[in-house]
C-alpha cells in the first residue's frame, strides 16, 4: 500500500507536489516516489502499508479478494474497495 504526503498543509497540492512511500513485499520502504514512478511499479511487489482494521459492530464490510492477476488474496476494506480490485483484476496486466 501506499502513504501519501504533500509538501505544505495549508493548501491543497499540486500534483507535482504529491509523493508517496511504498512498502515492498521484501520489507524495503520507497519514499518520495512522484506519481509517474509509482505508476512504473509492479503491482505484484506492494506490500500492505498497515494491518486491517477489523472490530466488532464497525460499519464497513472487509473482506478477501482472490486477484487472479497476483495469484494471492488481498485484504479490502469496504465494498467499494473490493469493486476497484475486480476492475484492475480484469484489466490486462
Amino acid at each position: 500500500m501506499t502513504e501519501c504526503s504533500t509538501q505544505s498543509s495549508e493548501t491543497p497540492p499540486l500534483p507535482d507536489q504529491i509523493t508517496f512511500n511504498v512498502r515492498l513485499i521484501d520489507g524495503r520502504v520507497r519514499e518520495g516516489l512522484r506519481l509517474e514512478d509509482l505508476l512504473l511499479l509492479d503491482r505484484t511487489s506492494i506490500a500492505p502499508w498497515r494491518p486491517p482494521a477489523c472490530f466488532k459492530n464497525q460499519q464497513n464490510l472487509p473482506g478477501y479478494f482472490w486477484m487472479s492477476q497476483t495469484k494471492q488474496l488481498i485484504f479490502y476494506e469496504s465494498r467499494l474497495e473490493m469493486t476497484v480490485l475486480k476492475r484492475i483484476d480484469f484489466e490486462e496486466p
